[in-house]
């Protein structure tokens, strides 16, 4: 597979304009605004002690709609843990949020917008840190809510048809280190110093996915602490993950290699917890007692098994360190330790969300096949904004959901992070989509077979849709390969293996010569929807006559760039799994052309289109060899093709320049009629010889452009082409000896 990159995707639905008005207005370094995405469809964005939740999925309606809600008031910051959106019943179309201030006030919404409820849970002088909902059942809800200091609550949420809904909340004795009465009197007597040393950083709900007992992580700096919340209600065991981790890490390394561990974050994964550490080590003497410091940041993977012996085995399994560019580990470390999010979008691949860069790591638990990806800013290609471009945008939050990780950014808005070939066209679904569904009405792709697969792979590859894409390509792959296998036993390898690429090379080029050789559809040129037994008003009569006598040239333009668009994506297709090797051999059904010649040559045709096109357009009343080739093409392409007849509004130009495949019979018309003009005495010998050579050079003109592109595909000068075929090359060396013998003619 070829070399891929990370892409910041904005979604179609943009900021609501009550949202962009407050960000414009609101300076970010003095107000406190955090964001995150919801696997409901839903952005949530705090701003001090406002809340503002709208719709990620673009609607018919356009620009979405932000609910606004007030927050509890707190003389601390929100963070967006402190607040909760749910559904109570999957039958119901809106929405319910619980949120919580730092000081214990709760308020809920049973349904976005409308009157809150208010209720106050007692922390006993602790902070609230993050509430999340554990159980649903069909009239409670139950919520767990942790403190800074590693206490639990309860909030149940009763409701029922016959009921207004119900707040009750308790707290959580679960005993044991960072929980229960003994701490909460610590608490009282000591204050902040023992806050400050059981601080947590995290609470993770593991019910079901580590052991029968645990049901809740805490986690430390330097320590996994596991409870019972539903069962037995208790403390259960405490793991030294730094101490882990520290170990690990020194089994190959030198007392001065060695370093010490801390946590940064922690998701469960699989059936285990994946962590984010950072790894310190001295590394130079700067005075008697100060030292510079080494950091490192490292993925490690933390999991409990029961062996044979029913002993509980508790093992960092996996510590990988992070290929972080220099730059990011030099300035600004502290700041983006202090933002850091880990993000597990899905079962092979985790990520790092800084405040201002990204980093993807894939296989995150194999050593030898870990990969990097990084992000070293959140830019967003914007050609309107080059001074955002060069700085970075802001970011508000992120989260994993769907297969992706997403983003919210303050000027590109909510974003997903994409790993993509490079030069990949983010915005050719949005505008191609359309034509791509059309597949799905040709018959010949929507049968069960090879077509089907390959026309679907490309449609997932345009839909930025990578892992399933390349899925469908093994599947068509193998099985082309066995298909071919069963009926070539007997034959040798090599000729099994051409046979095997013979099936793809067909393939290939019929699903390109379907988009470059299709014919327009209505929302593309409403000339194209026209048809004589078409009964049309008088004003649409008004508008295909004005598009047809002012902006024709526009509407072809546009198509060939169309075609253009999809040349290039279907290009970039082959060569990211690079199946551009897989169809080099000659093939009967292409005059023993190979699949990569005929490719390259209808980019070479589609260029040079784009190029006489322009000149066409330019000298389109001078031109009447040109005009009368176009005519009589024009004619045999409604018969040979099926185009429509009869379209007062579409001109011949345009039924010539719905194909690429054929362009080359455009050549050859006009230079046979060009040599009836010759024999005509009527017409000027130079004045043919200047038209008909005018139309060649533009084409040559066009060809030496393409070859110059690096999206084309290139291929060697001995390969046979539609430049050195008989039906082309005849007519093209014709007129070059009839030039040559009326200028000798001429000047003797």
């Amino acid at each position: 597979m070829a070399e891929l990159k990370l892409f910041i995707d904005p979604y179609e639905a943009p900021y609501p304009s009550t949202v962009c008005e407050l960000l414009n207005d609101t300076d970010k370094k003095k107000a406190n605004i955090c964001a995150n995405v919801t696997p409901l469809g839903k952005c949530l964005l705090i701003c001090n002690n406002h809340i503002y939740i709208w719709s990620c999925i673009k609607s018919e309606s356009g620009i979405p709609h932000a609910i606004h809600m007030e927050l509890p008031t707190t003389g601390l910051k929100y963070t967006i843990q402190l607040v909760c959106l749910f559904k109570k019943c999957q039958s119901l179309k809106y929405l319910s949020l619980l949120s919580i201030s730092p000081e214990g006030y709760l308020r809920y919404w049973s349904e976005l917008g409308k009157q809150p409820r208010n209720e106050h849970c007692l922390l006993n002088n602790e902070v609230a840190h993050f509430i999340q909902l554990i159980n649903s059942q069909e009239n409670v809800h139950r919520f767990l809510l942790t403190t800074t200091t590693g206490s639990f609550h309860i909030i149940d949420l009763f409701h029922g048809l016959d009921q207004p809904d119900r707040l009750a909340t308790r707290p959580l004795d679960v005993g044991g280190p960072g929980g229960g009465i003994g701490h909460r009197m610590s608490l009282l007597l000591f204050g902040s110093l023992t806050a400050e040393k059981e601080r947590i950083l995290k609470t993770i709900f593991v019910h079901g996915k580590m052991g029968p007992r645990a049901d809740v992580v805490n986690v430390l700096s330097r320590y996994l602490r596991f409870y019972s919340i539903f069962d037995q209600k208790s403390f259960d065991h405490e793991v030294d993950v730094a101490d882990l981790a520290f170990l690990k890490y020194g089994k190959n390394q030198s007392r001065s290699e060695k370093r010490h561990f801390s946590v940064v974050d922690a998701i469960q994964y699989s059936n285990g917890i994946l962590l984010l550490l950072l790894g310190e080590k001295k590394s130079t003497e700067i005075g008697d007692r100060d030292y510079l410091v080494n950091r490192k940041l490292f993925i490690g993977y933390y999991e409990e098994m029961i062996n044979k012996d029913a002993i509980v085995q508790r093992i960092l399994r996996s510590l990988i360190e992070i290929n972080l560019p220099e730059s990011l580990y030099v300035v600004g470390l502290e700041r983006r330790l202090q933002t850091a999010k880990l993000l597990s979008p899905s079962t092979d691949e985790c990520c790092v969300a800084f405040h201002d860069s990204f980093v993807l790591i894939r296989h995150h638990l194999t050593q030898s096949r870990v990969s990097f990806y990084v992000l070293e800013s959140y830019t967003i290609s914007n050609a309107k904004s080059p001074k955002r471009q060069a700085s970075g945008d802001i970011l508000f939050g992120s989260a994993a959901i769907h297969g992706s990780a997403h983003l919210v950014l303050k000027e590109g808005g909510v974003c997903t992070v994409r790993r993509l070939p490079c030069h990949y066209n983010l915005n050719f679904w949005k505008k191609h989509q359309e034509i791509l569904h059309q597949l799905d009405t040709q018959e010949r792709f929507t049968v069960t077979g090879s077509e089907h697969r390959l026309k679907d792979a490309f449609v997932e590859f345009c839909a930025k849709n990578i892992k399933q894409s390349k899925k469908l390509l093994r599947d068509l792959l193998n099985n082309i390969h066995n298909s071919d296998s069963d009926g070539a036993q007997q034959g040798t390898h090599d000729n099994q293996k051409e046979k095997h690429y013979d099936g793809l090379s067909e393939l290939a080029v019929d699903l390109l010569l379907y988009f470059l050789d299709r014919q327009p559809m209505a929302k593309e040129d409403e000339r194209w929807g026209f048809t004589s037994d078409t009964l049309i008003t008088n004003e649409q009569q008004k508008l295909l006559r004005q598009l047809a006598e002012t902006k024709k040239f526009i509407l072809l333009l546009r198509q060939l760039q169309i075609k253009m668009a999809f040349y290039k994506m279907f290009v970039l297709f082959l060569r990211t799994y690079k199946l551009i090797d897989m169809i080099e051999y000659p093939l009967q059904s292409f005059q023993m052309r190979t699949g990569k010649a005929v490719i390259a040559e209808l980019g070479e045709k589609l260029f040079s289109m784009i190029t006489t096109f322009r000149w066409l357009s330019e000298h389109s009343q001078s031109l009447p060899l040109v005009n009368r080739a176009m005519n009589e093409l024009a004619k045999s392409y409604v018969i040979r093709f099926g185009l429509p007849k009869s379209n007062p509004y579409l001109s011949p130009t345009d039924y010539v320049y719905s194909k690429v495949s054929t362009f080359h019979e455009l050549v050859s018309t006009v230079v046979q009629a060009g040599d009836q003009a010759m024999l005509n005495t009527s017409h000027s010998k130079a004045q043919v010889i200047i038209e008909v050579g005018s139309l060649l050079l533009t084409l040559v003109e066009g060809v030496q452009n393409a070859r110059h592109e690096d999206f084309l595909i290139h291929i060697e000068n001995d390969i046979s082409t539609w430049l050195n075929q008989p039906d082309f090359l005849t007519h093209f060396t014709a007129h070059v000896c009839l030039f040559i013998s009326t200028y000798q003619q001429r000047y003797n």
